[in-house]
């Protein structure tokens, strides 16, 4: 038993004071490497709110389980997704922080939303702490966060079954509003939008200033985790007013006063469509027979499942009644009249009438009560929209007012509009590059490695290259997207470059054979040029992601070929506490 406490004639007869090892191990390093990335980018990751199917899931009756059911299925995929942006976050750190800066910008446009003027005495709206009911105190940038990550969504009962159903039959019984339908129902709409004081928006939080400030990374041990602790510290940063792991939104209850908008707002988002299923396009502009605008208001859905020719024109007549008007291409081969509460009805036609027909059924659109009732209910919101143009014009800008759940993911439409934050980006990546280009003459196992090392470091920082040659994409997408608009793009660049020039020189009927053999061979050779430009972009997107993935996993074999002196502790560390 007095063995445990060793040999008692080996004991120190003198006091002493033994010095702390001067070295470490590899075991010390790959394990606080591995935990201050990992923690770097956990705590400093704030998800969206998950979706209503994620938070009703599994459900078991009784009121006790039903909230232990909702709580485990929401944590789990909360956990899921968390760990998949983890692994994100450390190959690509900027990716992670370009989300954050993203995100951050639409709280800030947010933030400048109205409210609904307060009845109570609120000091956050009353500097004083008195009551002014005729003030309307403006988002702070905590709300301006809480309605990006999709903190509001629609609610509706059986009174208004207006929501479209998904593409399993499954019904949807709420739906996200996004940052643009949240603008859009503030400046356009009477929908009240319930107001909430900060102090209740933190409180749905599970975060506090403490745990942040505490969560901070203080000490790194390598360049790579330097990097990527860097990038988190600016995450954390940028999130810092956004409200973490919030399980609920708040929910607006669909009332008779937000019903025409809300259907509205419906067709207008893509939902399960490829497309919206409102489409602005004035499809029978070309027509043989044409609608009048003037006497009602219409509405495409477009792309039919399975027949991308065909188009319905959606209607409402003079006499308040709703047509359904079926178009092939320019051709309009059928309109019904779709009185509401029918049910569900098939409306069968035959596309073609030189056809004759065969013993197959001809093929249908089956239509739904709830569904005539939501377009009678977006027709008559668009008719009052068109009384305002500009509130009309901003409506037909959009396409996604509502959605399911508010993805986490940056959004990359729209370059030309966002050329600061793809600028910033730039920037983003050239730091983080150019912080492993501080390594170019460290030591490594071999000169293939170095050499890799070098390269991957140089294809990290020209990150603003490749945002460059995706912003040509933009403005002139690639050839396999569209090859007919690619063929005539060139042709008219022959045509405006060169042949004017020849035209001036050449007299008939040498002018059209020079023509002509100009546009046949220049043109494949022209499309050869962009096919291999195009490829090259993708080429460079490949090894932009393999030096990402090498970055990391280098840092890691590297280990295995420290230098002597890379183990040796620095004396000022030795009087630090460390807590495993």
């Amino acid at each position: 038993m007095d063995r445990i406490f060793g040999n008692g004639s080996a004991s120190h007869r003198n006091a002493t004071w033994e010095p702390e090892p001067t070295q470490r191990g590899t075991f010390s390093i790959l394990s606080i490497c591995l935990i201050t990335l990992s923690l770097c980018v956990w705590t400093a990751v704030h998800l969206n709110i998950p979706s209503r199917e994620e938070r009703s899931q599994n459900e078991p009756p009784g009121a006790s389980s039903e909230k232990w059911s909702r709580k485990r299925f929401r944590w789990a995929a909360q956990t899921f997704r968390k760990a998949g942006w983890m692994i994100l976050g450390i190959l690509a750190p900027e990716l992670v922080l370009f989300t954050a800066l993203q995100q951050f910008w639409d709280a800030t446009a947010l933030r400048n939303l109205p409210l609904e003027p307060r009845t109570d005495t609120d000091p956050e709206s009353s500097p004083d702490g008195g009551n002014h009911a005729d003030r309307k105190p403006k988002c702070t940038l905590v709300h301006g966060y809480l309605a990006a990550m999709g903190g509001f969504e629609f609610v509706t009962g059986d009174d208004y079954d207006i929501f479209p159903r998904r593409t399993s039959g499954e019904k949807r019984t709420a739906l996200t509003i996004t940052p643009i339908g949240l603008r859009y129902l503030a400046n356009h709409t009477q929908v009240k939008i319930p107001k909430l004081r900060r102090s209740e928006i933190e409180d749905k939080s599970k975060g506090s200033a403490l745990a942040k400030n505490a969560s901070l990374p203080s000490s790194l041990l390598e360049l790579n985790t330097f990097g990527h602790a860097l990038c988190a510290l600016l995450m954390y940063c940028l999130w810092w007013y956004k409200p973490l792991d919030i399980g609920e939104p708040v929910q607006i209850p669909v009332d008779e006063e937000a019903a025409d908008c809300l259907a509205a707002m419906c067709a207008a988002s893509k939902l399960d469509f490829r497309y919206s299923e409102l489409g602005f396009e004035d499809v029978v502009r070309n027509s043989r027979e044409t609608v009048s605008a003037g006497s009602f208001a219409f509405c495409g859905l477009n792309k039919a499942k399975r027949m991308n020719d065909l188009t319905l024109v959606v209607a409402i007549d003079a006499d308040n009644e709703l047509q359904i008007h079926i178009w092939e291409d320019d051709t309009k081969i059928q309109t019904q009249t779709q009185p509401a509460g029918s049910g569900k009805q098939r409306i069968h036609f035959q596309p073609d009438p030189t056809v004759p027909a065969t013993e197959s059924p001809p093929p249908f659109i089956e239509l739904a009560d709830r569904d005539i009732r939501r377009w009678k209910l977006a027709l008559r919101e668009l008719c009052k929209l068109r009384e305002h143009r500009d509130s009309f014009s901003d409506f037909r800008k959009s396409r996604n007012y509502l959605a399911d759940r508010m993805q986490n993911l940056p959004r990359f439409d729209g370059v030309r509009r966002s050329w600061p934050l793809y600028l910033v980006l730039s920037t983003i990546g050239f730091i983080y590059g150019g912080l492993h280009c501080l390594a170019w003459n460290a030591p490594f196992a071999t000169n293939l490695e170095r050499l890799l090392w070098r390269l991957s470091s140089v294809t990290v920082s020209a990150i603003g290259v490749l945002i460059l040659l995706l912003y040509t994409w933009e403005l002139a997408p690639p050839i396999w997207r569209n090859l007919g608009d690619s063929i005539n793009t060139v042709g008219n660049l022959i045509y405006d470059n060169t042949w004017r020039k020849i035209q001036n020189l050449l007299h008939h009927p040498w002018d059209g054979w020079i023509k002509n053999i100009g546009i046949f061979s220049l043109t494949p050779v022209l499309l050869l040029f962009r096919a291999l430009y195009d490829v090259s972009i993708v080429g460079f997107i490949l090894l932009y992601c393999l030096a990402r993935v090498y970055l990391v996993v280098e840092c890691f074999i590297n280990l295995a070929h420290l230098p002597d002196s890379a183990y040796l502790l620095p004396k000022w560390s030795q009087y630090v506490p460390h807590i495993a």
